[in-house]
């Protein structure tokens, strides 16, 4: 056998040791910081075939929608359950002044909103990036590191309001699941859509804080 085909076999056979070797890999594709923009099936969705046979999940992992259906649609999957949730607290007694967040009324309903709505997406959307780039070294199943998301992201806001963890824990995994689909974009895209998915979802709670 020629040693050009001898090498050009090894090097073939050392490419998926290198895929093995990346800590942002994930089963059936790259991580969502990895530099390729196409999914494992050459389009945009990444891990098409892990989230078939689970509609939320296909959907929110599709990113083969225009951006503003995509955040009219994720918004719409975090808003409705987390309602019912609200509702059921306040219909077992658990939605009080002790268990829920309570707000600066001084500040003015303007300066409410535009926080609830404006400046609370912006900042927690930059450190939910952040969060979800460490949990990507602790497991390289995207699914798994938007779990963990949800769940931290629950426990802190609970530390403030307990009950409230209870509410934000559906939501922000869904904010979790955008940013890591939209990853493979570009990071810009997954901070605006996950911004942007997390606006639509404290738009209603924003006029209500601020009108109340």
């Amino acid at each position: 056998m020629p040693w050009e085909e001898v090498m050009g076999e090894s090097e073939h056979q050392a490419e998926p040791l290198h895929e093995l070797n990346n800590p942002h890999a994930v089963e059936g594709g790259s991580a969502p910081d990895a530099s390729s923009p196409a999914g494992p099936d050459g389009g945009d969705t990444p891990e098409p075939e892990l989230y078939a046979g689970n509609r939320p999940l296909s959907l929110l992992f599709n990113t083969r929608t225009p951006v503003w259906r995509y955040i009219l649609r994720a918004g719409l999957l975090s808003l409705v359950p987390s309602l019912l949730v609200s509702f059921l607290i306040a219909g077992v007694g658990l939605g009080n002044e002790e268990t829920m967040p309570q707000f600066d009324r001084a500040a003015g309903p303007v300066v409410l909103f535009v926080m609830v709505v404006v400046v609370s997406p912006v900042v927690e959307t930059l450190v939910l990036g952040f969060g979800l780039w460490l949990l990507a070294f602790l497991t390289r199943k995207l699914l798994w590191q938007a779990l963990g998301s949800s769940v931290i992201w629950a426990i802190l806001h609970s530390l403030a309001a307990p009950a409230w963890g209870l509410v934000v824990l559906w939501p922000f995994f869904v904010f979790s699941c955008a940013y890591l689909a939209w990853r493979r974009r570009s990071l810009w895209h997954a901070m605006g859509v996950a911004c942007g998915v997390h606006v639509f979802q404290n738009l209603l709670p924003g006029i209500l804080i601020a009108t109340m």
